[in-house]
């Protein structure tokens, strides 16, 4: 998907490569990666036998890297479309 996403991308006038955020954002293996740490760290504090206080913030630390890892991902997909927008001259 990257590499066609990069053809796209450079057929409307685009640079020669994908920035690296995009090119992580639309691989296979990155955004369940991110996954698998968040659901580790949340297993981590429901499951473990830690005191209550440091659970939780295994579980808040987990929501907080889920909400900063999808932001990203957004972010990735979406900045070749507003580097192509920065072109445009009216």
């Amino acid at each position: 998907m990257g590499n066609a996403f990069a053809g796209i991308f450079r057929d409307l006038g685009g640079e020669e490569h994908l920035p690296t955020l995009t090119t992580l954002a639309v691989s296979l293996w990155f955004p369940p990666l991110l996954g698998l740490v968040v659901a580790l760290a949340t297993a981590r504090g429901v499951r473990g036998a830690l005191p209550l206080t440091q659970r939780r913030l295994w579980v808040l630390g987990a929501m907080v890297f889920a909400g900063v890892s999808i932001g990203a991902c957004v972010i990735g997909v979406y900045m070749p479309m507003f580097m192509l927008s920065g072109n445009i001259k009216p």
